[in-house]
């Protein structure tokens, strides 16, 4: 058989703290294992935390199908339930057994949906520590009315998606649990989406600084007047594009020493359409909308400095968008 180098599930989870998407990712991959097996009429009936391994690289693997079956195989053992690990049961498989417990003939058939369950509460242990409660069997309804719950202790630790998809799998109802490939598709989904709001995030970040600048220079220059101190470019800049400290301490003209002219044409005039990540209108009355994107006006005419745009004789920075919550519905 082939060889799989990594560790059990548990045992990778132990190793240092997890993410959510890390955790969407390898349970995504035991979900489209199942998926195959499924398709082709099978059964792993244990699925846990101790029959999958986790390699270095994040990879998922479903080992050990020794309690496994296919559509159509004759039973190897007796008894009303086959080989198993209890806490992984689903509701259908304890009620049976409990129904039955008197009965020397009678099996419980075991369907995709117990391994979904099994994968569900597998999910839940990796995330919590321990296991979903369980009721006793006596009384066969009473643990349909069981509410499952995830430890608020570990609420920071998950997502409100994460939860919804491990309360799913675990519901009393198979129908209502999906299929494997359906949540396959769905983990894969949250995991696409967290990592392009991580994208936006980072690209985002820029405008911030910028936005953060424009204030400080909007600040600044309101209270100290820098107007009245204003001196033009000296001969030896490089064409107007210095920013504020280089006027700061550029030496004064020599009287009688002819100017060299600002050079305009160096300075980006602001575009026709809002760059990516600038806000657009409504804009608050500290920006300036300006041909479809909101702008912060700092007190400086052109030519502008670096990461400024100029319109009107003034100089202004992009105003970032403000950071959207997720709008991604709950599996």
């Amino acid at each position: 058989m082939q060889w799989v180098e990594g560790l059990r599930l548990y045992a990778w989870a132990e190793q240092q703290p997890r993410t959510p998407i890390q955790i969407l990712r390898v349970l995504s991959q035991v979900a489209r294992a199942l998926e195959a097996l499924h398709a082709r009429r099978g059964l792993h009936r244990d699925v846990k935390g101790e029959n999958i391994l986790v390699t270095p690289e994040g990879g998922a693997f479903l080992m050990d199908f020794g309690c496994g079956t296919w559509a159509g195989a004759a039973p190897l053992t007796d008894g009303i339930l086959a080989p198993g690990t209890r806490p992984y049961r689903s509701p259908q498989a304890l009620r049976f057994q409990w129904n039955h417990r008197h009965s020397s003939t009678s099996h419980y058939e075991a369907t995709p949906a117990d391994d979904v369950y099994a994968l569900g509460v597998t999910a839940y242990r990796l995330c919590t520590g321990a296991y979903p409660l369980l009721l006793p069997a006596i009384g066969a309804e009473e643990r349909g009315q069981q509410e499952v719950r995830i430890p608020s202790g570990r609420d920071d630790f998950l997502r409100t998606e994460l939860e919804a998809l491990i309360l799913r799998m675990l519901s009393d109802r198979p129908q209502d649990r999906g299929s494997a490939a359906e949540l396959a598709e769905a983990m894969e989904a949250l995991t696409a989406t967290r990592a392009a709001q991580a994208v936006r995030r980072r690209k985002g970040w820029p405008y911030f600084v910028l936005s953060l600048a424009a204030g400080l220079l909007v600040l600044i220059s309101g209270n100290l007047n820098l107007e009245g101190f204003r001196v033009p470019p000296s001969p030896l800049g490089d064409g107007g594009t210095g920013g504020v400290a280089d006027a700061a301490v550029a030496d004064p003209p020599v009287s009688g020493e002819k100017l060299e002219p600002e050079v305009h044409s160096l300075s980006l005039d602001i575009p026709q359409a809002p760059l990516p990540g600038q806000r657009r209108p409504p804009c608050p009355r500290s920006q300036t909308l300006v041909r479809g994107g909101c702008w912060i006006e700092i007190k400086a005419s052109p030519p502008c400095e670096e990461g400024s745009y100029a319109w009107k004789d003034a100089c202004y920075f992009p105003a970032p968008a403000p950071r959207r919550s997720s709008t991604s519905d709950s599996p």
